[in-house]
């Protein structure tokens, strides 16, 4: 997309000159890309494969631009909350959000394929000694939850109403920040789009996105009593 890379090596005035190399000029490949990138179409196709600098169509959250991104984290915060949403040979996502005020930061990021339950408690388990405890709002699977309960992780199955959801996100826009090294949460942000003339989401480049609105939509239903209040 048009972000930092852009910015800095195209249209700055002391810019490098940049070739664009397509991925399929790569002789090493493995024998499967072309079989995951078969399902690429026009613009995201072109900036996936083709290397080009491209605006991905229908993307869902239009509103993450650059702004949204921060080198800095508040020292005073008022909640931790976490979001987990797992994988298998996709990768499996945990986001921890910190709230101060009004305003939310994504603070940390997980985001690994083929992880076993024990790597996940231990990452949070990580994040539960750098960034608080709270809630972790987990994709449903009762047996890893009960799990990380019986280990002191504060698990309870998410709220997973997709178009909700991502009303309540986008609600939260002039408020909501990604910390710069959570670098596979600004991805999704940049990738997550709806499928070609569809208000269906894509499910590519998800599980963070995922794990993001698990966390903020089912806080925000839990503080409601179960009556949600989505601004848009």
């Amino acid at each position: 997309g048009y972000n930092w890379v852009y910015d800095r090596f195209v249209d700055a005035d002391d810019a490098t000159v940049i070739q664009g190399v397509p991925s399929t000029a790569n002789p090493h490949l493995p024998d499967e890309y072309e079989e995951i990138t078969d399902e690429y179409e026009g613009v995201f196709y072109e900036q996936e494969v083709l290397g080009k600098f491209r605006q991905p169509e229908g993307l869902v959250y239009q509103w993450f631009t650059d702004e949204k991104i921060t080198e800095e984290t508040p020292e005073q915060t008022d909640k931790t909350i976490y979001g987990l949403d797992f994988g298998g040979a996709v990768p499996t996502a945990i986001v921890a959000l910190q709230q101060s005020g009004e305003e939310w930061y994504v603070v940390d990021e997980f985001y690994q394929p083929r992880v076993t339950d024990d790597t996940i408690s231990e990452e949070l388990q990580r994040m539960y000694d750098e960034h608080g405890q709270g809630p972790v709002y987990s994709d449903h699977e009762p047996r890893t939850i009960e799990k990380l309960n019986r280990e002191g992780i504060n698990a309870e199955e998410a709220e997973k109403s997709v178009d909700e959801g991502i009303r309540h996100v986008s609600g939260l826009r002039e408020n909501l920040y990604v910390a710069d090294w959570c670098q596979n949460t600004i991805n999704e942000f940049n990738q997550y789009r709806y499928k070609d003339d569809s208000d269906k989401v894509l499910k590519e480049h998800d599980h963070l996105m995922d794990a993001l609105r698990y966390a903020l939509f089912t806080d925000d239903t839990a503080l409601e009593g179960g009556m949600v209040e989505i601004e848009w």
